[in-house]
Formats: C-alpha cells, sequence, structure tokens
C-alpha cells in the first residue's frame, strides 16, 4: 500500500503544482495500457533462475506539467499482472559454478507475476530548430517484481526416469526492486497534429535488492547489488481534437546488476541445520520490450 500511496502523492503534487498559474503554462493526464514481455533472472554460479514476464498487462496513468516553454516534469504509474502461463520458471543446478556442461538438475515451473512501475523524470529542450527539438533531462524509476511459483516438474539431467512433479503448493516465492535514477537524451519532432518523439536513458546507478523463499526447503536468499541500466523508446502522438490525444509507443530496457547474497536454512530439513549456509556473488539481468497505446486529455 506505501508505494501506491507515493505514487498517489506525486500525481497530486503534479496537479497542485498545474494549479499555479505563475509556473504551469499547460499539463495532461494520460490513461492507457502497455504489454510487456521479458525476463529477470538471476545468477548465483551454482544456479541459475529464469522468471519470465510474459504478456504482461499493465493500465497505467501519467500525469506532466510544462513548467516553462523548455521544462516539463512528468510521473508514470503502472500495475499489473502476468496473462500467459505457457512461458514457464527455470532453474538450471549446476555442479561446477559458471559451468553449464556440469548441468545437473534442471526445472520448470508455473508462475504468477505483480509488478509495478513508478517514473519521474525532468526534461529541458536544449535546441529547437523548425519543427524539430533536442531534448535532455534527468530522471528516477522504481521496478518491483512479485513472483510465486508453483507446479514443478523437476529432473536429474541425462538420468532416465527421475522425473518429479511437485502441484498445488508454492514451492517459491521472490520479491526484487531495481531503483534507477537515470539521464536521458530525446528528439522530437513535431508536425501540426502529429509527433515523434525518440528517446534514449542511461544509468550507471542502478540498486538492486531480492529476496526469495525456497519454501520446499525452508531456505532464504538475499541479494543486493549495482549496476547499470540502457533502454530506448519510441512514441507518436496524434491530435484527435484540440485538447485530446492518442499515442502509440514502443520501449525497450535492460538493467544488469552484480552483488552479493547470503543463504540462511529458516528450519532443520534433510539439507542441513537450520541457520547461515553461506555467502556468494550474483549477476542480475532484467529486460523488457513493451508496446503501449494511451488516450491523453490537454489543459
Amino acid at each position: 500500500m506505501g508505494y501506491f500511496r507515493k505514487a498517489f502523492g506525486v500525481l497530486m503534487m503534479i496537479i497542485l503544482l498545474a494549479s499555479i498559474p505563475s509556473y504551469a503554462t499547460t499539463y495532461s493526464f494520460q490513461v492507457g495500457q502497455e504489454l510487456t514481455q521479458g525476463q529477470t533472472d538471476y545468477d548465483i554460479g551454482i544456479s541459475l533462475l529464469e522468471f519470465p514476464v510474459s504478456n504482461t498487462v499493465f493500465p497505467y496513468l501519467q500525469g506532466d506539467v510544462q513548467l516553462t516553454d523548455k521544462i516539463k516534469v512528468s510521473a508514470h504509474f503502472s500495475t499489473g499482472r502476468n496473462t500467459d502461463q505457457s512461458k514457464k520458471f527455470l532453474d538450471s543446478d549446476f555442479r561446477v559454478a559458471n559451468d553449464p556442461d556440469t548441468l545437473f538438475v534442471y526445472s520448470e515451473s508455473d508462475n504468477d507475476l505483480k509488478m509495478h512501475r513508478f517514473s519521474i523524470d525532468l526534461d529541458y529542450q536544449l535546441y529547437q530548430h523548425g519543427n524539430y527539438e533536442i531534448l535532455v533531462g534527468a530522471g528516477f524509476k522504481q521496478h518491483q517484481f512479485d513472483y510465486e511459483i508453483y507446479n514443478v516438474h523437476q529432473w536429474l539431467v541425462n538420468v532416465p526416469n527421475s522425473d518429479q512433479y511437485i502441484n498445488d503448493v508454492t514451492a517459491l516465492t521472490y520479491k526484487s526492486t531495481e531503483n534507477i535514477p537515470y539521464i536521458s537524451l530525446g528528439y522530437r519532432q513535431t508536425w501540426s497534429k502529429l509527433s515523434i518523439d525518440i528517446e534514449t536513458q542511461y544509468s550507471t546507478m542502478v540498486r538492486y535488492n531480492g529476496f526469495d523463499d525456497h519454501v520446499l526447503r525452508s531456505k532464504h536468499i538475499d541479494f543486493s547489488g549495482t549496476g547499470d541500466y540502457l533502454s530506448v523508446g519510441i512514441n507518436t502522438r496524434y491530435m484527435i481534437r484540440s485538447n485530446w490525444a492518442l499515442s502509440l509507443g514502443y520501449h525497450y530496457s535492460m538493467i544488469q546488476t552484480y552483488g552479493e547474497h547470503t543463504q540462511t536454512r529458516y528450519a532443520d530439513t534433510s539439507e542441513g541445520g537450520a541457520g547461515l549456509i553461506g555467502t556468494g556473488t550474483q549477476l542480475t539481468e532484467t529486460t523488457l520490450s513493451s508496446l503501449n497505446a494511451s488516450l491523453s486529455y490537454h489543459f
């Protein structure tokens, strides 16, 4: 609930700022929907876990304030869940760390994903000539993933008839957050009713935190890391009325972080007693590809 309050609070701040005539020349509100695909993974050397983002639908809300003829502030909030169960969660275990030839346990499972995204950014018109503009900016965005893994099909690689099925129980949960401050560079070209925006965003200051619970093994893993973010997007907007516009867009992003993890067993099991299991390094990677459509009203 705190996440929703934060997003709502930022949007309310934009509304209040837009109501001050001496600052807010124009503002707009946008409602739309995104269809996102991709995956988010973590690799701890002896295990690689691949979580799909499969046809995830995100209704979203966005507010924009044109503070001056050169400065615009925007806030974006979306939340959604996966609608396609055809892509499985994949778990690969290796006898030797980072050696794919030593794969010995493999599993595929169903998964449910809830995902939230929030961003706020500032754009500045650096240059304008005729009907095109060069924009620079800075912003902050956050991605939150919340997975539940169930209906496990696991087997020993190269061992016939070793299949094991674990159904109707939660096998694993995984939650992660990516905090991303970024800078941006954009290009915009405008005709009478049509405009096209192309933007790239970049960061070397991504902060990642994650937590997974191997429920069937009574084991927690805590993750933290830092890394890089790169994205590119294109958006077209067409004014269908004097105050109304339709937009279509595409966005691709990649995040990679490197850090440390700690494994803890919270109950005695056949694998060992409760307590600290060990620490190590991990690599995480998230790739997302989104199509979006929206309707906006401009004041």
